[in-house]
């Protein structure tokens, strides 16, 4: 969030933090799997997140490298995660069609997005953190209330799987 760091990961089960103005590698962690499918840091910068091809999340400490909390409930490949802007929620897309968003502080998982029928390859919470967008192989683009997590809107204009959205 303040431009300082990059986070990478790779399918090794690395996530790597990196000094944007030297490119100096300053943290390198092992994950418990393998393959690491998305990451992100939080809108403070303090955390990470990192979603597992096992159907895990970790929260991971952005200084120490030390994992502070696993999300367990996916059934499938994990392919994205996103922190609300508010550093309140987490929200992760799988390949068993659901989207499910999390409680930071707890690891709770507050409730399931249920309707896509195909899988969810991305989701994104809005800059106000009222909203989630996801997109899946079933041609659908679907806007959801991030605090009911009803089904807001559904975009059905591709005809192929939709790989990627996000908001303005």
């Amino acid at each position: 969030p303040d431009g300082h760091s990059i986070v990478s990961a790779d399918w090794d089960g690395i996530f790597k933090i990196w000094d944007v103005a030297s490119g100096i590698e300053r943290l390198s962690v092992m994950s418990h799997s393998p393959k690491i499918m998305n990451c992100a840091f939080s809108p403070d910068g303090r955390s990470i997140i990192s979603a597992h091809m096992d159907g895990i999340l970790k929260i991971w400490d952005a200084t120490s490298g030390v994992e502070s909390l696993s999300l367990i409930g996916h059934t499938r490949i994990i392919t994205s995660c996103a922190f609300s802007p508010d550093g309140r929620f987490i929200v992760s897309a799988s390949y068993d069609k659901m989207l499910k968003v999390w409680d930071i502080t707890s690891g709770v998982e507050r409730f399931s997005l249920v309707g896509h029928t195909d899988k969810i390859s991305v989701c994104a919470f809005s800059p106000d953190s009222h909203f989630i967008v996801s997109a899946s192989d079933d041609g659908t683009c679907k806007v959801w209330d991030a605090t009911s997590g009803t089904e807001r809107l559904s975009f059905v204009s591709h005809i192929k799987e939709i790989s990627r959205c996000a908001f303005s």
